[in-house]
């Protein structure tokens, strides 16, 4: 029969089990709140509690790699704050959290995803000039002296994302690079954004090859998948610009998304489903090992009233100065044009 002394050591045990839940529960709400993680499939999205304790493979981010999941987010937090979820060059930023944030596409100038106009606008100049480079136009008529292989390693980085994405070893080599690099992608503000919309919308007009009339870029991205290596290698300019280009057909449609992502925090289904009244199945708090590595991540401590660092200036480590953007936006859309009309897959 227990007695009130174990009866009272009973309640004083579930009082502890309840407090380190809801320090957990409070620590993911924080962090999935602050962040502005993007609403993709693959990303790493906000995990109901019960699974964070008994059903970790749930919360897995196919598309981070293995040692960049939910646990490293909640482990890093303070830092990647500090940080302002923005992905430097600074030997102050690990490269492990340079690569968490590239991965995750927190950072909407330094990641890999198509989500960001950013990361669009980048590809489609980088294509056009390593095509052009391949039919002997000199590099430096258009790019930064000793860019190519920057360019080059960004490009197969994001293919590999892009098509690819249960591979991580050329968006690894690249964001290696990256780090030590005298280069970076180029940012489009104001005036300049407004110049590449205008490029896309151009080359969204172009008739296309017969082989791909009609396909969008959901099926460019199936048929690149089903290539061989060496078919992938040869196509991979053709596939950058016309995948971009059939993304961009849905422009308004994909800029209002990406805008609504930037302004809300990620929360996966339970984001989306915030202040409905659901019902959360009921969590046996007895039964959850808090040495596990999910558990003890979301109980480390968060601090939530840090300052981010003044952000890195990089202007002057573009691959290519703005003035060379406009150039090819205003005066190279026909070579692009026919460049496109002239590439079947």
């Amino acid at each position: 029969m227990d007695t009130a002394a174990d009866n009272d050591a009973r309640e004083s045990h579930l009082q502890q089990l309840q407090l380190l839940h809801k320090k957990a529960e409070d620590n993911i709400d924080f962090v999935f709140s602050t962040l502005k993680l993007p609403r993709v499939r693959g990303a790493l999205k906000k995990p109901r509690m019960l699974d964070l304790y008994f059903n970790p493979a749930s919360t897995i981010a196919e598309g981070n790699p293995p040692n960049l999941q939910l646990p490293y987010l909640l482990q890093n937090f303070n830092d990647i704050q500090r940080f302002g979820s923005k992905a430097y060059q600074l030997p102050e930023q690990s490269e492990d959290m340079s690569r968490f944030i590239w991965y995750s596409g927190l950072d909407q100038d330094h990641s890999f995803s198509n989500h960001h106009r950013t990361i669009r606008y980048n590809v489609v100049l980088m294509a056009y000039c390593v095509a052009a480079f391949e039919r002997n136009v000199p590099w430096q008529t258009h790019c930064q002296k000793g860019s190519l292989s920057f360019v080059m390693a960004f490009l197969h980085a994001w293919m590999e994302a892009t098509f690819q994405r249960n591979k991580f070893s050329s968006r690894d080599l690249f964001i290696s690079i990256w780090k030590d690099a005298e280069f970076d992608l180029i940012q489009f503000k104001f005036n300049a954004d407004k110049i590449m919309r205008r490029m896309l919308r151009k080359l969204g007009d172009v008739k296309l090859p017969q082989d791909i009339q009609g396909l969008d870029h959901e099926d460019i991205g199936r048929r690149a998948r089903l290539m061989s290596d060496d078919e992938f290698k040869e196509k991979g300019l053709v596939l950058a610009i016309q995948y971009v280009t059939h993304w961009n057909r849905m422009g308004a449609m994909m800029d209002k998304r990406e805008e609504e992502t930037e302004l809300v925090s990620s929360g996966g289904i339970d984001g989306l489903m915030e202040g409905m009244d659901l019902e959360q199945p009921a969590i046996d708090l007895e039964q959850i090992n808090w040495y596990n590595e999910l558990p003890y991540a979301a109980l480390h401590d968060i601090d939530r009233n840090i300052v981010p660092i003044q952000a890195e200036d990089t202007t002057d480590k573009r691959w290519m100065t703005m003035e060379n953007v406009k150039h090819i936006a205003d005066d190279k859309i026909n070579d692009i044009c026919m460049l496109l009309a002239n590439m079947g897959l």
